[in-house]
C-alpha cells in the first residue's frame, strides 16, 4: 500500500514486522501513531501504510529479482515520495533514501557494552537483525513508548540467533525508561518465571517418558519433512542452474522467483521446526539423566536400569 504523511502528536511508534499472527493488530487507522516497517513487507496487503520503511541490506538484495522483490524495487523503492527508507549507503537511484546513522547510535547506545579484544576492549556492535535497528532507531529520535506487532522471530531459522538482539535492544529501551508494548498473544518474551512457575516436582518418571516419546516422534516426523524440503529448494536451484547454462533469457529465468522464495520459506520453516524439535530432545535427555542420578540416590537404581532399557531405548532418546 502506498504510504501515507502522518501528523504525530504522540511519541509514540509502531514497528510491524511480517507475521500474520500480530501484524493485524497494529493501529493502522491511528494515524497519530507512525508505522515502520521492514523490507518489501512496505508492499504487502497486510501493510496499510508505512511511514518509514527500513531496508538494511546491501543493494544485491534488494534488486535481485529471484528474491520476487521486482515489484517493491521498481514501483515501490525508486517511485514512492513520502516514507523515508532507511539504510546502509546513500542510493541516488531512490528518492526518499536515509543512510541509517549506525555510528551515531552506537556510540550513543553501546559504548560501554564492550567485547575483551587481547588488551583492548571494543565496542560489541549487536545488531542480528531489521527490528534491532528500527528499535534503536526510535530511541535515537527520542521516542518514548514503541509498540512490536508482528515480530515472533520463529518463523525462519535465522531468527534463533536474531531473537537475541531484539532482547538487547528491547532491555536498553526499557533501561531508559521508555515503555515497550507487546500484543497479548506474541510468542516473544513469554516464558514461565524462573524458579517460581518451572516446580516440577509433581511431575512423575512415567509422564516424563509419555511426554519424551511424543517428541520424538514428531522429531522423526520434521527430520523427514525436512529432508522433502530440503530437496524440492535443490530441485528449483538445480533448474535455475540449468536454464542459466542453456543461455536462457533472464526474464524467463526470474519467473521461477515466486516458486524460489516459497520452496526456500518451506525449508526454513522446516528447519526451524527441525531445530526446535531437536533442542526439546536435548533437553529431555538432560533432564532424564538429572531424574535417574535423583533416583539413584534414593536407593532405586534398579527401577533406573529397568526403566532405561524397557521404556526409553525404545524412542531412542538414551544410547
Amino acid at each position: 500500500m502506498p504510504p501515507r504523511k502522518v501528523e504525530c502528536t504522540l511519541k509514540t511508534v509502531a514497528i510491524v514486522g511480517s507475521h500474520y499472527l500480530t501484524n493485524k493488530q497494529a493501529p493502522w487507522d491511528d494515524l497519530k501513531i507512525p508505522i515502520w516497517v521492514f523490507n518489501a513487507g512496505a508492499i504487502m496487503d497486510w501493510c496499510k501504510r508505512a511511514d518509514a520503511v527500513f531496508e538494511i541490506h546491501p543493494a544485491g538484495e534488494y534488486t535481485n529479482p529471484m528474491a520476487d522483490k521486482s515489484e517493491y524495487w521498481q514501483e515501490f523503492l525508486q517511485k514512492q515520495q513520502v516514507a523515508p527508507v532507511y539504510m546502509q549507503n546513500d542510493d541516488p537511484r531512490i528518492p526518499m533514501c536515509k543512510k541509517y546513522p549506525l555510528e551515531g547510535v552506537i556510540n550513543k547506545y553501546l559504548k560501554n557494552f564492550v567485547r575483551e579484544n587481547g588488551e583492548e576492549e571494543v565496542i560489541n556492535k549487536y545488531f542480528t537483525s531489521t527490528p534491532c535497528y528500527a528499535i534503536a532507531m526510535a530511541l535515537y529520535l527520542g521516542y518514548d513508548v514503541i509498540k512490536l506487532y508482528g515480530i515472533e522471530m520463529e518463523t525462519n531459522s535465522e531468527y534463533v540467533y536474531q531473537r537475541d538482539g531484539v532482547g538487547l535492544w528491547v532491555g536498553i529501551a526499557l533501561g531508559l525508561g521508555k515503555k515497550v508494548v507487546l500484543t497479548k498473544n506474541t510468542s516473544m518474551f513469554s516464558a514461565p518465571l524462573y524458579g517460581y512457575d518451572d516446580d516440577h516436582t509433581n511431575i512423575t518418571r512415567e509422564d516424563f517418558e509419555e511426554n519424551a516419546a511424543a517428541i520424538q516422534r514428531a522429531f522423526d516426523a520434521a527430520e523427514r519433512k525436512l529432508e522433502y524440503a530440503k530437496g524440492q529448494l535443490d530441485g528449483i536451484i538445480n533448474a535455475v542452474e540449468g536454464m542459466k547454462r542453456d543461455g536462457k533469457d533472464p526474464k524467463e529465468i526470474s519467473k521461477m522467483g515466486n516458486e524460489y522464495l516459497q520452496k526456500t520459506k518451506e525449508y526454513e520453516q522446516a528447519l526451524a521446526d527441525w531445530s526446535n524439535l531437536n533442542g526439546q530432545l536435548t533437553l529431555c535427555r538432560f533432564f532424564l539423566a538429572k531424574m535417574d542420578k535423583m533416583m539413584i540416590a534414593n536407593g532405586q537404581a534398579q527401577e533406573v536400569k529397568a526403566l532405561r532399557s524397557e521404556k526409553i531405548r525404545a524412542v531412542g532418546l538414551v544410547a
